[in-house]
């Protein structure tokens, strides 16, 4: 009779030092889990110090931990090994402005609208302004693309997909029309007229033209006529 009792506190505690032995999480994992990419980024650029992404990525982390001198500091590295670095630039003027320097983010931001050599580049600028969700940047650009290239059915797409997105479906379809009127070959942009009620016309297919057969006779030129007389025929000719 006394060994099941026993039995049954021996059990319970082999489960207790069994639940005993597993060692408790370490405070310290999380830390640890996100430092991981950076050390990665690190050993990159160790490896490879002229790679732009490595350092832009690293400065992206730093930007998540508000280490905005860290930050600012990879993002300028970035770009000057790759001038075209788009979402760099624009993640260094967020770091400026969420650090405090306003002024300064908007005269970085000011010098690279002014170094986009073309409309392309001053879309791309706007675009990662987007990403970094400065907003205000971002409008900035497609407007400076307005004045200097009124014309160009990109800047009015780029502008109606803009007010689009915040909600201005009047400014959006003025920039979208405008933008589909200098280039019907949108799709997208016909397709967001299309659910505005805009009824708009397909592009027709384009056709190759062939030229007219000639009528002169192979080998012949025609005389013109002498001034004050007509060609025999009764018509006028024009040589």
């Amino acid at each position: 009779m006394t060994r099941k009792p026993n039995l049954i506190m021996l059990t319970g505690l082999a489960v207790w030092l069994a639940g005993c032995s597993t060692p408790p999480d370490r405070p310290d994992t999380p830390s640890t889990i996100r430092q991981t990419p950076r050390i990665v980024l690190e050993e990159q650029i160790a490896h490879r110090y002229e790679s732009p992404q490595a350092h832009y990525e690293l400065g992206k982390i730093f930007l998540s931990e508000r280490q905005w001198s860290k930050a600012q500091f990879h993002f300028e590295v970035a770009i000057r090994f790759a001038p075209n670095h788009w979402p760099a630039k624009a993640a260094l003027v967020r770091s400026l402005r969420d650090g405090g320097n306003r002024t300064a983010a908007q005269i970085t931001a000011d010098r690279f609208m002014k170094e986009a050599v073309d409309i392309r580049d001053l879309m791309y600028l706007g675009k990662a302004f987007q990403t970094e969700m400065l907003e205000e940047y971002a409008l900035q650009c497609f407007e400076h693309g307005l004045r200097i290239a009124p014309n160009s059915a990109q800047v009015h797409r780029e502008l109606g997909f803009y007010y689009l997105q915040k909600g201005d479906s009047i400014r959006a379809e003025e920039y979208l029309r405008r933008s589909f009127a200098l280039n019907r070959y949108q799709p997208d942009v016909a397709h967001e007229l299309g659910k505005m009620g805009v009824i708009i016309q397909a592009p027709r297919p384009r056709k190759e033209t062939t030229p007219a057969p000639s009528t002169s006779t192979p080998g012949r030129t025609a005389t013109p006529a002498p001034a004050g007389k007509k060609p025999a025929g009764g018509t006028d000719r024009i040589p």
